[in-house]
């Protein structure tokens, strides 16, 4: 468990050092593996780290790198930014609930709307994943099928 800790702590750190080199970053809220509350940081048009927290009932961090394999533009005039987009991506974390812990690894496909807010550099997006997820827990691993959605604003 400490290891994965000093690992995961790591990623956070070289996330969120990458800031000033994302080509955007954004802040989300929502469900599932990668936390409720996290960060999104983009290291280029199609490739993205992704850090989030759950402090609920025990601690969560998780994580992923993910790759937008294409996009789609939905808006009907040029100066609209609406697109939707999909990819795939793989990441893990850790969870401890009332001294217990496990760490889990999982791959998913995503999918996600991003609109861009007219005149700003602001965007709103909506996003879910779908995907395999490897959990080892003290008291044995397990395979299962998990989702994460989020809500979030990015800066572009």
């Amino acid at each position: 468990m400490k290891k994965a800790l000093a690992v995961l702590s790591m990623v956070v750190a070289l996330a969120f050092a990458g800031l000033g080199f994302a080509s955007k970053y954004g802040f989300y809220a929502g469900y599932g593996y990668d936390g409720v509350f996290g960060g999104q940081f983009y290291l280029g048009d199609n490739t993205r780290v992704s850090v989030g927290v759950t402090p609920f009932l025990g601690l969560a961090f998780g994580g992923s790198l993910d790759f937008i394999l294409g996009s789609v533009d939905l808006a009907e005039e040029q100066e609209q930014q609406l697109q939707a987009y999909y990819g795939a991506g793989i990441g893990g974390g850790f969870i401890t609930v009332l001294g217990a812990g496990a760490v889990y690894f999982h791959g998913h496909g995503l999918g996600g709307v991003e609109f861009g807010i007219p005149d700003t550099d602001l965007s709103v997006f909506g996003e879910l994943g779908l995907g395999p997820i490897l959990i080892f827990a003290s008291g044995g691993s397990a395979f299962t099928f998990g989702y994460d959605f989020k809500l979030g604003l990015l800066f572009r």
